[in-house]
């Protein structure tokens, strides 16, 4: 299996950001083989409690 990687694509690219999301947002994740073809990306993140202004 080949492990995605972390890049930082240029402002022009179309693609290459997903990672970099992950990574932004999650406590944790990795990669795991799939059976057959393919990979899962897992991630734990952790919740926000987020104050509303209408209240």
């Amino acid at each position: 299996m080949k492990r995605p990687e972390l890049r930082t694509p240029d402002a022009a690219s179309s693609d290459g950001r997903g990672l970099l999301l992950v990574a932004a947002l999650a406590d944790e994740w990795d990669v795991m083989a799939r059976d057959g073809v393919g990979k899962v990306v897992w991630t734990e993140i952790s919740p926000v409690r987020v104050r509303s202004r209408w209240r």
